[in-house]
């Protein structure tokens, strides 16, 4: 008997899962985390991906990837991390889901580790939910290597809303601003390392972080060690920590190799074409970036 139990534990799990993770049940999106490369003014650059199916995951404008939800239709996604050795998370910015479906990394949830999957479900108000937002990681600084994409939830107008009319009948377009690479030297790890662990600061005149040795090598460990050596260097003293030098602190900005507007740089822009200009266009800003 116990046996049989087993047996049917197991299938009910295993039938729910399939369920869960079946783009076309439901509004269900399976959003996979990959490793990938972005070739940005010709350098090729390492970065993350999300590659999503179902019906809720379209084109939202501009070449651009996106959750599109209908309105007050409660939505679920299924997020498998492909990452090759990286765990990794995802967090819908602006939604409010039950805590320990929120994506913060050991506050609301554990990390997702490789090769596993977690199954996230949203209920939507319609009052309240509607408008634009999106979904990144919210580990490490994976999301300033391209691990971001639009969240468009639908609904009506509110009432009274500055040019109501117009917007019901608009072509959505969204431009999605990001920053890509986190990046610092060789020779800047080796002395952040060497002053993290001695306590020893560096004179940040002997370090150069805005050099790199080759076009790809953006590291999210790097830039932790950058804002680690920067915090511990403006605001920690013997004595504990210290509020009164906030100025200085600014040091501790992030710095990216490319500032990206639905993918391009200013160097080579996205250009537009398809869209009927006679009618309404509404654009949907996304900003996206760590420091832009």
């Amino acid at each position: 008997l116990m046996v049989m139990q087993r047996i049917f534990i197991f299938c009910a799990l295993f039938l729910s899962v399939v369920y869960a993770t079946d783009p076309s049940s439901n509004s269900t999106v399976s959003i996979t985390i990959i490793d990938s490369t972005r070739t940005i003014d010709g350098d090729d650059f390492p970065c993350y991906a999300m590659i999503g199916e179902g019906k809720n995951w379209k084109n939202v404008g501009g070449g651009i990837m996106g959750l599109v939800i209908p309105e007050g239709e409660p939505f679920s996604v299924v997020y498998t991390n492909n990452l090759t050795n990286e765990q990794t998370i995802v967090h819908a910015h602006g939604m409010t889901p039950p805590n320990d479906l929120d994506g913060v990394p050991y506050l609301s949830s554990l990390p997702i580790q490789p090769q596993r999957s977690q199954y996230y479900q949203y209920s939507l108000n319609p009052d309240s939910n509607q408008g634009t937002y999106f979904i990144h990681s919210h580990f490490g600084f994976q999301f300033g290597n391209g691990l971001l994409a639009p969240l468009i939830v639908k609904g009506e107008v509110p009432a009274g809303y500055p040019l109501s009319t117009e917007l019901q009948s608009s072509t959505d377009f969204v431009m999605l601003l990001e920053d890509l690479c986190p990046h610092a030297t060789e020779e800047a790890k080796q002395k952040l390392e060497h002053a993290i662990e001695t306590g020893v600061a560096v004179p940040r005149t002997d370090i150069n972080y805005n050099l790199s040795e080759s076009p790809g090598d953006c590291s999210s460990w790097l830039t932790y060690l950058s804002l680690a050596y920067d915090f511990k260097e403006t605001w920690y003293t013997p004595d504990g920590f210290s509020c009164n030098n906030l100025e200085s602190s600014t040091d501790s900005d992030v710095r990216y190799k490319k500032y990206l507007a639905n993918g391009k740089t200013v160097n080579s822009p996205n250009i537009v074409s398809g869209i009927n200009f006679q009618k309404p266009i509404r654009y949907r800003v996304i900003n996206g970036g760590g420091m832009t």
